[in-house]
C-alpha cells in the first residue's frame, strides 16, 4: 500500500491558517502530515512552531539566494505546495493599487519552486485584486489601466507552460463555515494536467436544499463574541466618536436594532453624540428593519418593540416622546442588566464599513484588526452604572451602549483558528497577534479546500474508500 505520508511544503506560511487546515483535511482523509513551514518573520514562525511543533521551520526570505528549494526540500518532490504571497500591494485597504515592483514579485517564487522541485499540487491564497496584477507607470508608480491582469495572465501561463491545469476562483469563506465574509482570490495548479476539485459551499446566507447538498445559514459573530466583556459605555468616552463613525452606528442601529435601537437613537440625540439633522437623514433614507422577538435569548432580547400607546424618554434631558406599534415584552420583571444581545452590531475597520447585526459574520480582518462591537445594555432603576436613564411607560430604566474592539481570541474565532476542541496559541506582542491573524487563510476555508484537493490522492492511498453518488459533490470536479 502506498505511503499514507504527505509531504507538504507551507510557502510564506504566517502564523499557519493554510497549515492548520491541511492537518485538519489531512486527518480527516486518514493522511499524516510531513510539513515545511517557511516564512522570513521570527515572530510568525514562532507562533507556527508552537502550534505546529512536528513541522520544520525555516526562517528564510523566499526572495533570496538562500532559499534552495533543493535544500529546504531533500528529494525534491512535493506532494502539496500552498502558498500565500504578499498581497499588501493588491489589496482594496490600499485601494487595489499596487505601487512597488519589488514587493509584488512573490508569486513569481512560486513558479521557481514548480520549475525546480516535482509538486504534485498547488493552492495559493490572494486577495482578489491580484487578478489585476499589471505593470505600473513609471512616471506616477501607478497601474496602467489598459494592461491591468497582464502579469497574472503571464504568471498562470508560465504554469500552464510547466505542464499544470492551473483553475482559479473567488471564494466567500462564511459559505465554508467561517464566520467572517472574507473574499480571497484562490488558485489551484495539477501536475500532469490532472483534474482539480473544488469544495461545494457548506452554509450560505439563507440554509437551502438542492441538487447539490443542503446548506447551514452562515454563522454570526454572535458565535465568536465574549458577552462577559461589555467594553466601554459610549456616554463615557472623553472624546466623542467621529460624526462618520457616529453616522454608521445610526444607520445600523436603525436598520438592525428594533425598537431599542430607536430609543438609543433618541439617547444619543439628547445626548449631543449625535446630530439631529443627520438622525433625521438616516430614518428618511434607510429602511427600518423587521426586529425579532427571541424569548429565549442566552443573553435575554426580552424587549424588540413598545405597545402601541407606550412611551420612552430620557429622564435627565428634554426629549420628544418615544412611541412605536407591535408585540410589548414587559420590563417590569427586570432585575438586573442585562445584553440586548439582538440589536448588537459589529463594524469593521475600512471607510467604507458598514455595521453588521451579530446574526452576521463579521466583516474582512484586516492586519490592523480594527472590529468593533456595539452591545445595547438595559438595567432597572436608576442607581450606580453608565448610560442614561429613560423612562418607559412610567417606569425608569438605565439604558446604554457599549462598544470595544474585538480581542485576539474573537479574532482567532472568526478565523477558526479556534474551534470547540483547540485554542491557539499566538506569540508576540498583541500587534504582533493582530497582523497574523489579519493576514492569514481562514481555517475552515483552507480545510475545505484542501480536503476537496487531497481527497482523489487520498483514495489512491487507500486511506478513504472512493467517493460515489451524491457524496462525490462534496469535491466534484471545476467545469
Amino acid at each position: 500500500m502506498p505511503s499514507a505520508i504527505l509531504r507538504c511544503v507551507d510557502l510564506f506560511a504566517g502564523c499557519g491558517g493554510f497549515s492548520t487546515g491541511a492537518v485538519r483535511a489531512l486527518g480527516k482523509l486518514g493522511l499524516e502530515i510531513d510539513l515545511l513551514a517557511c516564512n522570513h518573520n521570527p515572530r510568525a514562525i514562532a507562533t507556527h512552531r508552537a502550534n505546529h511543533p512536528q513541522a520544520r521551520h525555516e526562517i528564510v526570505d523566499l526572495l533570496s539566494e538562500a532559499a534552495q528549494p533543493e535544500r529546504l526540500v531533500p528529494g525534491g518532490i512535493v506532494d502539496l505546495l500552498l502558498a500565500s504571497p504578499s498581497c499588501v500591494f493588491f489589496s482594496r485597504a490600499r485601494g487595489g493599487k499596487p505601487i512597488h515592483d519589488q514587493q509584488r514579485t512573490d508569486p513569481w517564487t512560486i513558479v521557481m519552486w514548480l520549475t525546480r522541485l516535482r509538486v504534485k499540487h498547488l493552492l495559493m491564497e490572494n486577495v482578489a485584486e491580484a487578478m489585476r496584477w499589471g505593470p505600473v507607470a513609471t512616471t506616477t508608480g501607478r497601474p496602467i489601466k489598459a494592461r491591468e491582469g497582464e502579469y497574472f495572465r503571464a504568471w498562470v501561463s508560465a504554469i500552464r507552460a510547466l505542464g499544470y491545469r492551473v483553475e482559479w476562483r473567488v471564494l466567500c469563506a462564511a459559505d465554508y463555515g467561517d464566520p467572517t465574509t472574507r473574499e480571497r482570490l484562490f488558485v489551484q495548479a495539477a501536475a500532469n494536467n490532472g483534474r482539480i476539485y473544488w469544495p461545494e459551499a457548506t452554509h450560505s446566507v439563507r440554509p437551502s436544499v438542492s441538487l447539490f447538498g443542503t446548506t447551514e445559514r452562515w454563522r454570526g459573530a454572535r458565535e465568536i463574541l465574549d458577552w462577559s466583556n461589555r467594553g466601554q459605555s459610549i456616554f463615557a468616552r472623553r472624546k466623542p466618536l467621529a460624526p462618520k463613525t457616529m453616522r454608521r452606528i445610526a444607520i445600523g442601529l436603525h436598520r438592525h436594532s428594533g425598537a431599542w435601537g430607536q430609543v438609543l437613537l433618541e439617547v444619543l440625540a439628547a445626548k449631543g453624540l449625535l446630530d439631529r439633522t443627520t438622525l433625521h437623514d438616516v430614518r428618511r433614507a434607510t429602511p427600518a428593519g423587521t426586529p425579532r422577538v427571541t424569548e429565549n435569548d442566552q443573553a435575554g432580547a426580552f424587549l424588540t418593540v413598545f405597545r402601541g400607546t407606550g412611551t420612552a424618554r430620557v429622564v435627565d434631558t428634554p426629549l420628544p416622546t418615544l412611541t412605536a406599534s407591535g408585540e410589548h415584552l414587559a420590563l417590569a420583571t427586570l432585575t438586573h442588566e442585562r445584553v440586548v444581545q439582538d440589536a448588537a452590531m459589529t463594524l469593521g475597520q475600512h471607510g467604507c464599513a458598514v455595521c453588521r447585526p451579530v446574526s452576521e459574520p463579521i466583516a474582512t480582518l484586516a492586519t490592523r484588526g480594527a472590529v468593533r462591537v456595539f452591545v445595547p445594555t438595559v438595567a432597572p432603576g436608576t442607581a450606580g452604572g453608565e448610560g442614561v436613564v429613560v423612562e418607559v411607560d412610567g417606569v425608569l430604566y438605565r439604558v446604554d451602549l457599549r462598544f470595544r474592539m474585538l480581542t485576539v481570541r474573537e479574532l482567532a474565532r472568526a478565523m477558526s483558528f479556534d474551534d470547540d476542541t483547540e485554542t491557539y496559541t499566538f506569540t508576540g506582542t498583541k500587534t504582533d497577534q493582530v497582523r497574523g491573524i489579519g493576514n492569514a487563510v481562514p481555517v475552515r476555508t483552507a480545510t475545505a479546500l484542501i480536503a476537496a484537493a487531497v481527497r482523489p490522492e487520498a483514495e489512491r492511498r487507500g486511506t478513504v474508500p472512493p467517493m460515489a453518488g451524491p457524496a462525490c459533490l462534496v469535491a466534484r470536479p471545476a467545469a
